[in-house]
């Protein structure tokens, strides 16, 4: 309805002991996702173990495991995550708690060897400031 300043989108309005505002405050305070998990090896032979890699913004992180769906286009069921608003909004119901790692901000969980042909969703859980969860990383084990 008419012309803005440009604080409903967090700039600081002009002032005349600051003048104009030259960046976007509310955005530039905003907390910056880096939880994440990735594999070198998205398909492994049975017997084979999967290894995780993590960045994580916290000291320790325990890693989960759900079986998902095989099949060409298949794709595994998530559901919200309750105190994922932050980041990653989903999680993969039906989860094994694999172990867990102390990353600080690197690690690598590797899993015991997966005796049968299947699809697994690995994510982790860390405590940084709240309760996060990382992407999910998907292997196929055939």
């Amino acid at each position: 309805f008419g012309p803005t300043f440009g604080d409903q989108i967090g700039m600081s309005p002009a002032s005349s002991l600051r003048g104009m505002a030259s960046s976007v405050n509310a955005l530039a305070s905003s907390k910056t996702c880096t939880f994440v998990s990735d594999t070198a090896a998205p398909q492994i032979p049975v017997g084979a173990n999967a290894k995780i890699s993590f960045q994580s913004p916290g000291a320790m992180t325990w890693v989960f495991a759900s079986f998902a769906p095989g099949g060409p286009g298949a794709v595994a069921a998530s559901a919200p995550f309750p105190w994922g608003l932050a980041c990653y909004p989903d999680y993969y119901p039906a989860t094994m708690f694999m172990g867990s790692i102390g990353t600080g901000p690197f690690g690598t969980y590797v899993s015991p060897a997966i005796p049968f042909a299947t699809d697994l969703v690995f994510m982790g859980v860390t405590i940084a400031g709240g309760l996060e969860i990382s992407t999910p990383t998907i292997v196929e084990v055939f």
